[in-house]
């Protein structure tokens, strides 16, 4: 588009504010059939129908069209790994979005990971998205819950470590639902002194304290400048 100015087909389709929701979703489902029969065969990336390999399903997702994503049954990864789930989260598209795409998802695609290792529930964690967190964890295998990208890092840590003002939620979720407190984790919550007026904190704060790490909670707390708490940990020592 960018080079000819000549819009593709499926632009035109969803552009149409005239086009009822029904009709317009059986339309891009037929140029779904057809563009994966056309897929079949290997194209050069300069005869791609779009670019870093998004495929249609991308493309839906990508505009959160919800209606026609429910009808979308076929996926793939883009040139950098990412499922059409993994890009719904990573663009932040809201829960109701993800929750569509999560619909038809094959337990592959649930599984899936990009070039650097990361699921969609690594995205969410680090978005600070609870709620899509949330439609995740009540999906995915509970085995994924701790799955570690190629940096080493779960989801937990990745929320851990983010800079979302809702990473202490996300946590807490992760943590209820089966995620294993790992040492980078705990410290990185527990040394942040600004956590303790987050939402969630009072929750997770007990089992922060008490994680098997030896010499973690008091370093940390010393970290956060949290005289109190560091006196009291000494007591108990």
């Amino acid at each position: 588009y960018a080079l000819t100015g000549t819009k593709p087909l499926l632009s035109e389709v969803l552009d149409r504010s005239d086009t009822p929701a029904a009709m317009q979703t059986k339309v891009v489902v037929a140029i779904a059939h057809r563009l994966a029969a056309l897929g079949s065969a290997s194209l050069s990336v300069e005869d791609r129908p779009a670019p870093h390999g998004l495929s249609l399903a991308h493309v839906i997702v990508a505009r959160g069209i919800e209606d026609t994503i429910k009808s979308l049954g076929a996926w793939s990864t883009d040139d950098y790994g990412r499922t059409p789930l993994s890009l719904a989260i990573q663009l932040r598209r809201n829960a109701s979005v993800v929750k569509a795409v999560l619909q038809g998802a094959t337990v592959a695609h649930l599984e899936a990971v990009d070039a650097f290792g990361c699921s969609s529930l690594h995205h969410a964690a680090r978005g600070g998205a609870a709620a899509v967190c949330k439609a995740l964890l009540a999906e995915l295998p509970s085995l994924l819950i701790d799955a570690k990208n190629h940096a080493g890092e779960s989801a937990l840590l990745v929320a851990a470590t983010s800079s979302s003002p809702h990473r202490v939620a996300v946590c807490q979720l992760l943590l209820e639902n089966g995620a294993t407190l790992d040492r980078g984790a705990a410290f990185h919550l527990l040394m942040d002194p600004e956590h303790v007026k987050r939402p969630g904190w009072e929750a997770i704060e007990p089992e922060l304290l008490q994680a098997p790490h030896a010499g973690l909670p008091i370093h940390a707390l010393v970290a956060a400048d949290r005289v109190d708490a560091v006196r009291q940990r000494a007591k108990v020592a």
